[in-house]
């Protein structure tokens, strides 16, 4: 979600998209190390050592340990952005992110959050917000968002992954925190 977070801003057609082509690829390589390069193989080391029983779907509390390295890494690419001088949106997308998906990782000890969920309330939020504060109609990518979100809501449904209530806490989530702090920092 952060890759599709950053792509979708570069496509807003506002200010971000006039970046220099090298800027946008320094900002895309710094979001793909930190947020899926590092993460993989993280999530390998530890599979090998013994400490998750799946890379792609650990059970119950293991949850934990890969969403708190995720949250890690993120905060590293907004802190990475951050120094280079990226513009503040990129650092605050990555910074609010990283917060919704440490809030998981807390509550993932005791309930099974959606983290799919998450992720589409985060982009969610993050278009709206930008849609809002920077005056710019994205009501087309706003509607494709909401029509992902029924649709991996139902998925999960059907798929017996998650129930409503789960679905419901990880979309406010992902929504709140990012669309608060983007649309008002």
């Amino acid at each position: 979600m952060p890759l599709l977070g950053i792509f979708l801003l570069f496509q807003t057609g506002s200010w971000i998209s006039l970046l220099p082509p090298e800027a946008k690829k320094y900002v895309y390589l710094v979001t793909i190390t930190c947020t899926i390069i590092l993460p993989l193989l993280t999530a390998i080391l530890l599979k090998n050592r013994g400490l998750l029983s799946s890379i792609f779907k650990p059970r119950g509390k293991e949850r934990r340990i890969p969403l708190m390295m995720v949250s890690f890494f993120t905060l590293l690419a907004a802190f990475i952005l951050q120094k280079v001088s990226a513009p503040m949106i990129f650092s605050l997308f990555l910074n609010g992110l990283s917060i919704t998906i440490l809030i998981a990782a807390l509550i993932s000890g005791f309930w099974k959050i959606s983290t799919h969920m998450l992720g589409l309330g985060a982009i969610f939020g993050l278009i709206l917000a930008v849609s809002l504060k920077w005056m710019i109609d994205l009501r087309l990518v706003l509607s494709i968002v909401s029509i992902l979100i029924g649709v991996s809501a139902t998925a999960r449904l059907r798929l017996q992954e998650h129930n409503p209530a789960q679905i419901c806490c990880g979309l406010l989530l992902g929504f709140l925190p990012l669309f608060i702090l983007i649309r008002f920092v």
